[in-house]
């Protein structure tokens, strides 16, 4: 019976961190690893709410404990290296998202990782494959598409990664960045009426964003909508200076 309650607990730790409940997670689990100190799940999802609460080097010392139980246990390296990436280590969070691929080639949200990782350091070519192979993997949604989309467009790819826009926009209507990111990758082909028809949508779902109207004002300039441009420059000043005051407030 006691097996049985402690992966009950653990389980229900497990729906606390879904659920954004970190705080009350990582208790529950301190408790159960007090109880059980060779319980792997439990230092991975205590590592987890660690993440959570943006602890990111208590998250890694559990990974760590994680792992000197199971040193092949992939889900432990992979959110290691997902916290050395928040930790701005990303060729140590490169070394550990290999060795999880390697151990599970199949593991998409690795791939995705590593493919952070790899643009974080700019090699794009590297982050392109990862995002590419976390797609083939899926299931696939707006964020992988997303994250090849960007990739694509820095390459220069404009074309491409307006396909790969397009999907996420499939998949999420209601994300204004989406939109955002697409009418860029219109204007970089001279596309710019349907630059300013995405930069609208953009707007009209985050009318609160200064670079949104900055982008649309670039876009109407190049249309010769001078007084459109204006206008729109103007918002973005507006919506600047707003920012700015919200922070001095904040910092006073």
């Amino acid at each position: 019976m006691l097996g049985w309650s402690q992966g009950d607990a653990v389980e229900a730790a497990r729906k606390k961190i879904e659920a954004g409940k970190f705080a009350e997670a990582k208790a529950d689990l301190t408790k159960i690893i007090a109880a059980s100190a060779r319980n792997k799940t439990a230092f991975l999802l205590r590592g987890r709410a660690h993440m959570g609460l943006n602890d990111f080097y208590g998250a890694i010392g559990d990974f760590n404990f994680a792992l000197e139980i199971d040193s092949t246990y992939t889900e432990a390296l992979n959110y290691r290296g997902e916290s050395k990436i928040n930790l701005g280590d990303d060729e140590a969070a490169i070394l550990d998202l290999t060795k999880a691929i390697k151990l599970n080639s199949r593991y998409a949200d690795a791939y995705t990782n590593r493919g952070f990782a790899y643009y974080n350091i700019e090699d794009l070519q590297a982050a392109y494959f990862d995002f590419s192979k976390a797609l083939e993997l899926g299931p696939p949604d707006a964020d992988k598409y997303f994250n090849r989309g960007l990739v694509k467009a820095e390459l220069g790819e404009f074309v491409s990664a307006i396909d790969d826009y397009s999907k996420a926009i499939e998949f999420d209507k209601a994300d204004a960045n989406l939109y955002n990111y697409r009418g860029v990758a219109y204007y970089n082909t001279t596309n710019f009426e349907k630059a300013i028809l995405d930069y609208n949508e953009a707007i009209r779902l985050d009318p609160k964003d200064a670079f949104k109207f900055e982008n649309r004002a670039l876009a109407k300039t190049a249309t010769e909508d001078l007084k459109g441009a204006l206008s729109d420059y103007n918002k973005a000043i507006e919506l600047d200076g707003e920012d700015r005051r919200h922070l001095t407030c904040a910092e006073s």
